[in-house]
């Protein structure tokens, strides 16, 4: 996990010397984390030009670029094309020691829109739950393509646009372009995979075992034969004490199996606008071994359907390799008809740890082929009681994915159903 930096210290609204979009003015800080703030800002030759400006705190001494921000910067380069990625117009250092991200605006982001919709319960109509599942899993897809694994996928780094009806991913600011990686306990808790959470034996890549007798290269040698096992031209055999062992290999785990496992928590958010577990660690999250013992728990919690369910258990399999794909995910969802098994004016059932059932006899296989004040009131509705196998992931109840129904050319649930 990499070394957390002190958060970056907003400065007073300034101007930006972008080559490209000429003068840029920040005009409020709409947002701020661990690593940067964000601002929105406009174009001083037309204020109706509206961009959010990303400021990275650069080190005091050489200003060099952080690595990190470095593979941000070349990761939204490679993706600009995609439509389901935000756009990086410029980056731009500024004379009070920042690096300046200028990127396109949203006005929101995913954790704020299931929280106004629909009176936070969830995206309840089926036509527009799709339609959202389908381009975060098509906009996961397109980054995979371009070896682009995000790593930091959840509600707060999709942003939507409301003018194209959108979803659009944000932050790759944990990104890696390395398929396997060793970067354990990277991410958001409540997104992470249980093999991301810590390492274990099922990440590490098994050395197989060699022949004891088979010659293999070992250290170079001009000696026609070796005075310790006997072998020719420089071999070894695997039990002779001068060949060069092979160090023990490193554990690691598939970047792009991470991934698929957020898509799946993203998922159960989309159609619930609730989080199943605090951490996939059976050792310290009582709902995540609820998970374990009964993966049947998530549908009747949830109140899923079984189509729909059994798409969720694939992305959440705890096994990576028994993991779906999310291309097998993206055809079943687009197949289902209905993702809820319940009518809408029934809340769906909790279930206690304490009564937790027998493990079930199958488990589904693959198919074929943000503020401050948002941190706070997220962890005060996330932490609920640990009895609960599902947790709200916002509490307000305002009708904004109507006002992009023009965009998505949806008929929408009403707000106040």
């Amino acid at each position: 996990m990499r070394s957390p930096q002190p958060p970056a210290v907003a400065a007073r609204p300034a101007v930006l010397h972008s080559a490209v979009l000429g003068n840029i003015v920040l005009d409020r800080q709409v947002g701020a984390g661990s690593f940067a703030g964000v601002w929105r800002a406009h174009a001083a030759a037309d204020p109706a030009t509206v961009f959010a400006v990303k400021r990275l705190a650069l080190p005091p001494h050489g200003r060099r670029v952080p690595e990190a921000v470095r593979t941000e910067i070349r990761a939204m380069c490679e993706l600009a094309a995609e439509p389901g990625v935000v756009r990086l117009f410029d980056a731009v250092e500024s004379s009070d020691g920042f690096l300046n991200l200028v990127m396109e605006f949203c006005s929101t982001d995913l954790f704020h829109a299931l929280g106004e919709h629909d009176g936070g319960q969830g995206v309840r109509d089926p036509e527009l739950a799709r339609r959202l599942m389908l381009q975060l899993i098509d906009a996961v897809l397109a980054c995979h393509a371009h070896g682009v694994f995000h790593r930091d996928l959840k509600p707060e780094n999709i942003l939507i646009s409301e003018a194209q009806g959108l979803l659009k991913l944000c932050d790759f600011g944990l990104a890696t372009f390395s398929r396997r990686t060793s970067d354990f306990a990277l991410g958001s808790k409540r997104y992470m995979a249980p093999e991301v959470v810590k390492p274990s034996a099922a990440a590490a890549a098994a050395v197989p075992p060699a022949d004891a007798r088979a010659p293999s290269v070992g250290n170079s040698s001009t000696a026609p034969h070796c005075s310790a096992c006997g072998s020719e031209f420089g071999l070894h055999f695997d039990d002779c004490p001068r060949r060069t062992q092979p160090a023990a290999a490193k554990p690691s785990y598939d970047s792009a199996a991470d991934d698929a496992w957020a898509v799946g928590i993203l998922l159960l958010n989309i159609v619930t606008a609730k989080n199943p577990w605090e951490l996939a660690d059976a050792d310290a999250d009582p709902n995540y071994q609820v998970y374990l013992a009964d993966r049947e728990s998530l549908a009747s919690s949830f109140g899923l359907s079984a189509d729909m369910a059994q798409v969720v258990c694939g992305l959440l399999h705890p096994d990576p390799a028994r993991r779906w794909s999310l291309a097998a995910a993206r055809a079943a969802i687009a197949a289902i008809p209905e993702y809820l098994a319940m009518p809408f004016d029934e809340p769906a059932p909790v279930r206690s740890v304490a009564h937790t059932p027998a493990p079930a006899a199958a488990q589904p296989e693959p198919a074929a082929a943000a503020t401050t004040a948002t941190t706070a009131r997220r962890d005060k509705v996330s932490h609920a009681a640990p009895a609960q196998i599902h947790h709200r992931i916002a509490d307000k109840a305002a009708p904004w994915l109507l006002r992009a129904a023009h965009s998505l050319h949806i008929p929408l649930v009403s707000a106040s159903h």
